[in-house]
């Protein structure tokens, strides 16, 4: 079997040194990476019916309002999405890892990092959230760090960043003076000694339950204690974003859309699956954490979510390959860094060949 080395286009890591022996055979080591290799090799659609493309034509034509929604994994699908917005008019909320640190680092700016650097500089590392199930290769290379502390998730995360930053402006930054207070939290405790000993603080932050990384409260204490610790110190965020590609081409492009929360429960939702397992049912979380009714959706990628066969169907499902492994792309990395090639790894029968995500919601208007 070859040895030839291809990125993986399975989360915003985008590990590029797997083997594409490992690919095609769901053997990565990456539990997440191996169960979407599984997931796609096993589906094997066929072809979506003409009928079913001139409904969602239909649909589109018809619509008030149009969501977008899901993981777009590349940047040809990132440029048709554009496209789309500017010809038809949408909203666009693809899936974001901690979607408040997008909004207040686009208005506020702050200190960010790529994982490149973090590994050259080796430096201690903050970590917030579950990385080992979300980001197995980082949580591989963590073990390496000389310095770590973990944060697993709590809705008391707000209050415990606000926290360590209230204690810091009481404290020096030098180690000697770092004496922690009785009763104080352990979590607290353990991150307040990192920042004393370390000459680079990197915080790495994990996807978060949907509540906490939209709170705009615990990601403004999250930077403003970055700012301060810039101030006598180095210190950076880090987290990994699987929209970077469509906003980075979006941001490329003049008067480029913004992307926001949908505000009708009558909207058509587009939503791009291209590993079978994202939540693509017909409920939406709105800005006040209350779920509402999406009236009809059209899922564009792998797997048919219960694609309705009636009359008056509700769902629609457009069969389309993945990029990376049905066919080539270009992906940018989750941090932002660089911009990859994508292989396909596997090679479909003729039969079974299908247009990528970009080319069918292209045939949508």
């Amino acid at each position: 079997m070859s040895d030839e080395l291809v990125v993986c286009p399975f989360c915003p890591l985008n590990c590029d040194n797997i083997p594409i022996r490992w690919m095609q055979t769901a053997t990565t080591g990456c539990a997440q990476a191996d169960a979407r290799i599984k997931s796609v090799i096993s589906r094997r659609a066929e072809p979506t019916s003409d009928a079913a493309i001139a409904t969602s034509r239909q649909w589109v034509s018809a619509a008030k309002q149009i969501t977008i929604g899901g993981t777009v994994a590349d940047i040809e699908t990132s440029r048709v999405v554009s496209d789309f917005v500017r010809d038809v008019g949408a909203q666009v909320h693809v899936q974001r890892t901690n979607p408040s640190a997008g909004v207040l680092f686009s208005s506020d700016g702050g200190f960010i990092t790529t994982w490149g650097e973090v590994a050259a500089q080796g430096a201690a590392v903050w970590v917030i959230g579950d990385v080992k199930r979300r980001w197995p290769k980082v949580d591989e290379s963590l073990s390496q760090a000389k310095s770590i502390v973990r944060w697993s998730e709590s809705n008391r995360l707000g209050d415990q960043i606000a926290a360590v930053r209230q204690r810091l402006k009481m404290l020096s930054t030098d180690a000697s003076a770092m004496t922690l207070e009785r009763g104080e939290d352990e979590c607290v405790s353990a991150v307040l000694r990192l920042i004393a000993d370390a000459k680079y603080l990197v915080v790495l932050v994990a996807p978060l339950h949907e509540s906490i990384s939209r709170s705009l409260v615990t990601w403004s204490s999250l930077s403003g204690l970055v700012r301060d610790l810039n101030k006598a110190t180095r210190a950076a965020v880090l987290t990994f974003d699987p929209s970077i590609t469509l906003r980075s081409v979006m941001a490329s492009r003049l008067n480029p859309p913004t992307m926001q929360w949908p505000t009708r429960t009558d909207s058509l939702r587009i939503v791009f699956t291209p590993w079978a397992d994202d939540e693509t049912d017909s409920l939406w979380l709105n800005e006040a954490g209350q779920t509402e009714t999406i009236t009809k959706t059209i899922t564009i990628g792998v797997g048919d979510f219960g694609a309705d066969t009636d009359d008056h169907p509700r769902r629609l499902h457009l069969a389309a390959g993945t990029p990376g492994f049905d066919h080539r792309g270009v992906v940018i990395r989750g941090d932002g860094s660089v911009a990859l090639p994508l292989q396909q790894v596997i090679a479909l029968d003729n039969s079974v060949q299908l247009p990528t995500p970009g080319a069918m919601l292209r045939r949508l208007w």
